[in-house]
């Protein structure tokens, strides 16, 4: 072997590390990119999660549509739908091609207290909740007012 020629196992082996840094280079710019690809276009968003929430009020709150990709920055996407007034917690993901997936944690009732409108549910820090009663039935018990303290006791003992 002469100075000049290289050995095929040295090639082989640069070749293979050109590919992965290439590809490497592909994957980490992809969201720069691959937001203009229609291929990564929001076509189908899932709501987990929820049970006094309608998904729809998620998906109108979200406001995304088929000329979003799903590339956009999740962050934006969960604080729109954690202003809802029952959502503690929500959590946007990505499942490629154009998926996203909404996990949404809300403020869970823990009793019903009667006001000039009737019925309304409240959680434990005694936050009146947006909980339709008549579509969504809530069995719990029914406390005289919105007093924090026992609605903390109701949450304690909701969670033995």
């Amino acid at each position: 072997m002469s100075g000049g020629e290289e050995a095929p196992p040295k090639r082989r082996k640069r070749l293979r590390l050109l590919g992965a840094s290439a590809g490497l280079l592909i994957l980490l710019t992809l969201p720069l990119w691959g937001r203009a690809l229609a291929f990564f276009r929001v076509h189908e968003v899932e709501v987990r999660g929820t049970r006094y929430i309608e998904a729809t009020e998620i998906l109108d709150r979200l406001a995304v549509d088929t000329t979003w990709s799903v590339w956009a920055r999740l962050d934006t996407l969960e604080r729109r739908v954690e202003r809802h007034p029952q959502v503690r917690e929500a959590n946007v993901l990505r499942r490629l091609p154009g998926k996203l997936v909404v996990e949404v944690e809300e403020h869970l009732p823990v009793a019903l207290v009667p006001g000039p409108r009737g019925l309304r549910a409240f959680d434990e820090q005694g936050r009146a909740l947006p909980i339709d009663l008549t579509r969504t039935p809530a069995d719990l018990p029914i406390a005289e007012s919105a007093d924090t303290l026992l609605l903390q006791l109701l949450a304690d003992l909701g969670r033995e």
